[in-house]
């Protein structure tokens, strides 16, 4: 291409000034006005321009780094009037090392991702896994009548986490460029939540610690249903719990405390395992009816569990038929001249069978 001034903008220059101004005195003035105004705007885009060449020079980073150490150099004088020397070297950034950075930023992103898959999805689909496993057993346990009624845990993927969900079912492959293409950007928006939970290293958002803990992806609830209609209605406990009395509300939690204690201590081997089963609770039947309490504790007794509970006299007669041992906890107290109690003492006493028949009549 022709460099520098053409004859043609010189000559419709000329016809311009010719056809503004009448007078040869007039088209000169407005010459030379032409000309200072030329000769300013070239100044100011010279220094501009310096200036834009030193804040290249001069940049540095937060802690008072270079941006730019190539460019301080002899050969990149900012007040050198050609710029083919800085043309060059944009080139060769743009061309070259930018080409190199970027290859080295996605090498570096498809290690941070197989760590991620290693160190954090793996984990998590082993958990939610363990917990699917879990609650299986737990059906197990409960599928049995109750009271007249049947209880059964469910587990729905909470669909809060579906983008997750789908990561942890795509078996992601972070180094399969098949893969990788086919990765939508909804899912790859939620890789990228996943990053930034794992890089905030418990200092994120609820959100995202909420992402790192598995128990979060599922909704649990417990649902009863009549013993006998297979496909009768369920009434969920999740929706239905704070319109309902105690008992009812007692029962389910009392088997699926008892459900819980037997799958901490079942290990497995058939008949009554060779281990410790012992479960503690205090007024556990304060609210049930006595045919409630007897159930739960058939089913307790089916679990092979040993049962430490605390009940008032008042409830002796529903419980002694199952108890191998009945404690009695009497409480004496010391009062001093004034009537004010000032030491109280709990004596156990073990009840005979004789004596817990004579409590009872």
């Amino acid at each position: 291409m022709p460099q520098g001034v053409l004859d043609t903008d010189i000559e419709k220059g000329l016809n311009q000034l010719k056809a503004d101004f009448r007078t040869w005195v007039e088209r000169k003035e407005a010459a030379a006005k032409a000309a200072g105004d030329a000769v300013l705007e070239a100044a100011n885009a010279r220094n501009s321009r310096n200036n834009e060449r030193r804040a290249l020079l001069n940049a540095t980073d937060g802690e008072g780094r270079p941006k730019h150490p190539q460019y301080r150099h002899d050969d990149f004088d900012p007040e050198e009037e050609s710029n083919d020397r800085w043309q060059a070297r944009l080139r060769v950034l743009q061309e070259v090392q930018l080409e190199e950075s970027r290859k080295l930023a996605a090498e570096r992103r498809k290690d941070w991702e197989r760590r991620l898959k290693d160190q954090v999805l793996n984990r998590l689909n082993e958990n939610l896994q363990a917990a699917e496993r879990n609650v299986r057993q737990l059906r197990g346990y409960l599928d049995v009548p109750v009271g007249g009624h049947t209880y059964r845990i469910s587990q729905e993927r909470d669909q809060g986490f579906a983008t997750l969900w789908r990561l942890l079912d795509s078996g992601f492959e972070p180094t399969d460029e098949l893969a990788a293409v086919a990765r939508t950007q909804e899912v790859q928006s939620a890789l990228d939540e996943l990053m930034t939970a794992v890089e905030a290293d418990g200092e994120g958002s609820a959100r995202s610690l909420a992402l790192l803990d598995y128990r979060n992806y599922h909704r649990y609830d417990l649902k009863m249903r009549p013993a006998g209609l297979k496909n009768g209605p369920e009434i969920s406990f999740g929706r239905s719990g704070a319109n309902m009395s105690g008992g009812e509300n007692q029962a389910p939690f009392f088997l699926s405390m008892l459900a819980a204690f037997l799958q901490v201590y079942d290990f497995g081997g058939g008949g009554r395992a060779q281990h410790l089963g012992l479960a503690v609770m205090d007024e556990a039947f304060s609210k049930l009816s006595g045919d409630g309490v007897e159930e739960c504790l058939e089913l307790a007794r089916n679990f092979n569990l040993q049962l430490l509970m605390a009940f008032p006299i008042d409830r002796l007669g529903v419980m002694a038929p199952y108890a191998d041992t009945v404690v009695e906890l009497r409480k004496e107290e010391v009062r001093d001249d004034a009537g004010f109690v000032v030491q109280l003492d709990n004596i156990p006493i073990i009840l005979s069978p004789e004596q817990v028949q004579e409590k009872l009549s």
